[in-house]
């Protein structure tokens, strides 16, 4: 809820509305006004457009006794002058701890303590939350059990899977202060209040008539390392050569605002597997300033993922399920996709049709449910076909609509990824390795094991030695499975004075993570990899290979030729390569921190394929 020219104010009533009727199309049914004291208009539009205000308290520097004071006539003149909007549904005291210290001050918890019963009494027409936690703070006592929690995807799915099952279990040492001062009732709703990723806006859209850029592009750069800052991102989009990659500027940036939707498209569904869950606040309806997490740029232009979006917010979904989380497969593979219908608002569904097909006409089926409750959760259906014979790879989407008494309620989709069966590697090559489990799972895999380093056409190693580095010096080819800090040691020097030296970098605990500031992971699906169908950002086919390593040191000239996969932070920040190619004296070395073995040889597609293709890329001239 800020405004491009006005910050704080909103323009008019009339701008409120547009805001509200597109919120309400994307099948919003609650806006958190966050952190603000609202206008008065923006309650009187909501309260006539039909939208649930979730308001809370601007938050203080420091919670002292004067500021507790303060708060509290603040509070009190918030009640006084609003109670009488019928869009008013929740009052929060503190944000994310903000301005208190929750964790180890008992005094602040005691505070907080006190002020939920007063607001309660305050106002007994609405719920309160005392705080609204994320991993670094709790509950002391509140009407609803709500978290923060931040993932990029497929990155971080594990973490964000992790979480909802904490969650949905209730998880005290989540939840609640350790401390003995926690007031658990036991029924408190879970609601993922805060969630999202980013997308980037087209800054186009967001210029002046005079072509200027908006006052906060230069804003952003002294914040984790720099990777919010907005300003120059067209320069760092040519100079990286992502023009090439993307063939221009616009469809760069609609594919990162459908990474955006795919990403909301998971979490939204994990949510809404549970029953145990009862909603989820997305961050945020609209971006702020150079935070573009948004549904709406700051001069409220849709994302272009809008329309799909209202489908995962129906009172009724349907829900994909892949069994294990796979989503790639070998022709011939059995195909395991349970189907669930969530109805989590409405009245009870009878006679319940659900009906699911890929676009390609494969496959399809259908079922019919006697009765699905308000609340349930209900798997009506497991799919079960061979994945398709086929000459090459490629994308399929399967399509699942539920149906009562003849009417379309609800529709889901999930993308599959189909691979013709590989008995053996497309090109004959030796290759040699001195990790014996390695060299047992290239061998599972078809390829012949030399019977020496220099017997061998390639040598696929997780760390250079001075031997293999010799090797490839003299003229060898090289893969060099980086995926730990001391891949490369001391083997690899810098192109020139000017270059960052090479070497892998742990992702987490980095702007590389993922971690709020979204980090966009792609690969160039041309050349040695054309054989993994889709656009360049990597999905949710690749989670079982997703890099824990970045590799440092790729300059952008490289970056036009020579890297083959990269990732990239926030406005287009901290680059840096997944795959990648350097002359090595007389030899070449390809190097990657894809985790290509983690499963037995053979069993995943993106996995075999790309080790396929980077063996091709490591033996060309």
């Amino acid at each position: 809820d800020y405004y491009p020219a006005t910050i704080y104010t909103p323009p008019s009533v009339e701008y409120l509305e547009d805001q509200f009727r597109k919120a309400k199309k994307m099948g919003l049914n609650t806006i958190r006004f966050h952190i603000k004291v609202a206008d008065p208009r923006y309650l009187e539009v909501a309260d006539r457009l039909g939208l649930l205000i979730w308001a809370e308290f601007p938050n203080f520097a420091y919670l002292s006794d004067k500021a507790a004071a303060r708060a509290k006539a603040t509070l009190a003149g918030m009640v006084e002058r609003d109670w009488d909007h019928p869009s008013i549904a929740i009052w929060t005291i503190i944000n994310e701890d903000w301005g208190t210290n929750l964790v180890e001050n008992e005094r602040h918890r005691a505070c907080l303590k006190e002020m939920y019963p007063w607001l309660k009494e305050l106002d007994p027409t609405r719920v309160v939350v005392d705080n609204s936690p994320n991993r670094l703070s709790f509950h002391v006592e509140t009407d609803i059990a709500d978290y923060h929690f931040y993932q990029a995807h497929p990155d971080g799915r594990s973490k964000w899977d992790n979480f909802i099952e904490r969650y949905a279990a209730r998880d005290r040492d989540l939840l609640y202060s350790p401390n003995g001062d926690a007031v658990i009732r036991g029924d408190e709703p879970l609601i993922v209040s805060e969630f999202g990723v980013w997308g980037l806006p087209n800054i186009d859209d967001l210029l002046d008539e005079d072509g200027r850029e908006p006052f906060w592009m230069e804003y952003g750069l002294g914040f984790y390392d720099g990777v919010a800052y907005p300003h120059g991102i067209k320069n760092r989009f040519r100079r990286w050569h992502f023009d090439q990659l993307y063939g221009g500027w616009q469809p760069f940036i609609e594919a990162t605002q459908w990474r955006q939707y795919y990403a909301l498209k998971y979490q939204i569904e994990t949510i809404r597997c549970r029953p145990e869950m009862d909603g989820y606040v997305i961050t945020e309806l609209t971006d702020v300033h150079w935070e573009v997490n948004g549904l709406l740029d700051m001069e409220r232009n849709p994302r272009v993922f809008a329309d799909a979006l209202a489908c995962l917010n129906t009172n009724t979904l349907p829900i994909p399920v892949p069994k294990q989380q796979r989503v790639a497969f070998w022709a011939g593979q059995p195909v395991n996709i349970e189907l669930l219908v969530a109805h989590q608002e409405g009245q009870p569904l009878e006679q319940v049709a659900t009906r699911w097909a890929l676009d390609s006409a494969y496959a399809q089926g259908h079922t019919e449910t006697t009765a699905i409750s308000v609340g349930q959760v209900c798997p009506v259906e497991t799919t079960a076909f061979t994945a398709p014979a086929l000459d090459a790879a490629r994308s399929d989407r399967l399509t699942v609509t539920v149906h009562v008494g003849g009417h379309e309620i609800g529709r889901n989709h999930l993308n599959l990824s189909f691979f013709p069966r590989r008995n053996t590697p497309p090109r004959a090559v030796s290759v040699w390795t001195p990790d014996p489990a390695l060299a047992d799972y290239l061998a599972a895999l078809g390829y012949t094991l030399a019977g020496s380093l220099h017997d061998a056409a390639l040598v696929v190693l997780h760390q250079l030695t001075a031997e293999t580095a010799a090797f490839g010096r003299a003229g060898g080819r090289l893969l060099l499975l980086a995926d730990d800090p001391d891949a490369v040691g001391p083997y690899f020097p810098r192109v020139d004075i000017f270059s960052p030296p090479m070497r892998p970098r742990l992702r987490e605990g980095t702007p590389w993570s993922g971690y709020w500031v979204t980090s966009f992971s792609w690969l160039r699906r041309a050349g040695p990899f054309a054989g993994i169908p889709g656009e360049p950002f990597l999905d949710q086919s690749f989670q079982l290979v997703m890099p824990n390593y970045v590799l440092e040191g790729f300059s952008p000239a490289e970056f036009e030729e020579h890297v083959y996969a990269g990732i990239f932070v926030g406005w287009v920040n901290k680059m840096a390569a997944l795959i990648g190619v350097r002359r090595y004296g007389q030899g070449q070395v390809v190097l990657t921190t894809f985790r290509l073995f983690n499963d037995p040889p053979g069993d995943d597609p993106i996995a075999t394929t790309l080790l396929d293709g980077l063996v091709e890329l490591a033996i060309r001239a």
